[in-house]
């Protein structure tokens, strides 16, 4: 009878104990992410207190000023947590956001399509190369948070600069290599266009046109040779890009026809 009693108890008693277990494994690693999380704040908190004397303020991981009516700067914030080893890395992309054009683009274009210039933090830096700084639980995090803030006005501030100027954005826009073509190709003829100068945003996508074109060419030359595809196989892919171009120039040269401005 005791014999029986006692295999019954230990039957019983092995789920418990397996629970008690997990449960302690899931409190350990909620405490390391918790307190991963903190400095994380920490670092967030400190960083946006520093910049607020320029303006800045944060809302989640955007640190973001007004520079005026049709302009928005941001500091976007990245990370990845280490739960283990206790470690938090952050990175940032700079980003000018042209909110009276987008507002354009949205009410006249289409209400998914958006346009801003960006960068990593790190390629506006001589090493022009990815960067992400690191912060240990339990360390002074203060310093290398400074140092994130000084890396911040000393690249940042000029590329907010040199994207907010209203007078040679263009240009800008046309001689920055970091700035991939089919963004240029969204951005430029709607700023040709409401710096009233319809004919250069007609002449400029015709001439995206034709950069897409011979982008999807170059492509199928490549996949033709690779796969060993036939003419028939080859006709049936589409230019899904150049289809969407299309439909936006054809977009904006209705809206430039209805003479749609900015209000």
């Amino acid at each position: 009878m005791v014999e029986k009693y006692q295999k019954h108890n230990t039957h019983q008693h092995i789920p418990f104990i397996i629970t008690i277990q997990l449960l302690k494994t899931f409190y350990c690693n909620m405490k390391k992410r918790s307190v991963t999380m903190e400095l994380r704040e920490n670092v967030y908190r400190f960083i946006t207190d520093k910049l607020v004397t320029y303006g800045f303020k944060r809302k989640s991981t955007i640190i973001s000023r007004k520079y005026n009516n049709q302009i928005v700067h941001e500091i976007i914030i990245g990370s990845t947590i280490d739960k283990i080893d206790k470690r938090v890395c952050l990175f940032f992309t700079i980003s000018v956001d042209y909110v009276k054009i987008n507002k354009f683009i949205e009410e006249y274009l289409s209400p998914v399509l958006k346009v801003n210039v960006s960068n990593g933090l790190g390629y506006l830096m001589p090493q022009k190369d990815y960067k992400e700084w690191e912060f240990v639980v339990g360390e002074d995090y203060t310093q290398q948070a400074t140092l994130i803030v000084d890396t911040i006005i000393q690249y940042a501030f000029p590329y907010f600069d040199k994207f907010s100027d209203e007078a040679t954005l263009i240009e800008t826009i046309e001689n920055d290599s970091c700035i991939l073509k089919p963004m240029k190709s969204y951005l430029l003829p709607i700023l040709y266009y409401l710096q009233k100068n319809p004919i250069e945003a007609l002449s400029c996508m015709n001439e995206y046109v034709k950069f897409y074109k011979q982008n999807f060419s170059t492509y199928l030359d490549i996949i033709s040779k690779e796969y060993s595809l036939s003419t028939s196989e080859i006709n049936n892919i589409k230019d899904r890009d150049l289809e969407i171009y299309m439909t936006y120039m054809d977009t904006l040269k209705k809206v430039m026809a209805e003479g749609k401005t900015l209000e």
